[in-house]
């Protein structure tokens, strides 16, 4: 199991739109359309300069319905899950594997760094209705076909799946592909960071 080398926050310098990318190892192959916007810089601490407010996408560009819950089976014993939750509980990132490489990890680190979340560890998960029933999160990331189809009981394929808010154990799930898919397939981190965009509007809609 890898752990969190990050055991306690610490002050994340101002991030630019470039080090975003930069994070999700972006450049120079992808570069963001006029009209994104982009994630607000942490404040630096003693600094005097007034920090805008979050600027974020107009909701017409992601007025997504979330899909109705479906009724989700449990999982077969036999299968093996990892979860990592942000440090302020609000997102769980769900991956139907029994562990995460040291590249997944340093990968999912990136994309929390570009989303201005931090992590706890990789925590084991034998059973997604518990777990995910007892859990606080506001929003779930489920990482590939397998993980997302199991939990929305669903035969769709991942790209049907992505692009949409799914209900799930009450709350709400966005699908993306597998963390060893991307780094396979390094030119997908844009479609990724499209569907963690659209998770993180549907934050901002929620609050």
């Amino acid at each position: 199991m890898n752990k969190n080398p990050n055991a306690k926050d610490q002050a994340t310098p101002a991030m630019t739109q470039e080090d975003v990318l930069r994070e999700l190892e972006l450049l120079p192959m992808w570069h963001l359309r006029a009209g994104f916007a982009p994630l607000a810089p942490a404040a630096q601490a003693g600094s005097s300069v007034p920090v805008s407010p979050v600027p974020v996408m107009p909701a017409a560009h992601v007025a997504l319905p979330v899909l109705p819950e479906p009724v989700v089976p449990e999982p077969v014993a036999a299968k093996a899950w990892t979860h990592v939750a942000s440090t302020d509980g609000v997102w769980l990132f769900v991956s139907l594997t029994a562990s995460i490489s040291a590249d997944e990890w340093q990968l999912l680190q990136n994309m929390a760094k570009a989303m201005r979340i931090s992590l706890n560890t990789a925590q084991p998960m034998s059973n997604p209705g518990h777990a995910l029933s007892a859990s606080s999160a506001k929003m779930l990331i489920a990482f590939g076909a397998a993980a997302a189809q199991q939990l929305l009981a669903s035969q769709a394929s991942l790209p049907t799946l992505r692009g949409q808010l799914h209900a799930c154990y009450g709350r709400t799930l966005v699908a993306t592909h597998a963390l060893d898919h991307l780094l396979q397939q390094p030119l997908d981190k844009a479609q990724a960071w499209h569907d963690l965009r659209l998770a993180m509007q549907a934050l901002v809609d929620l609050a």
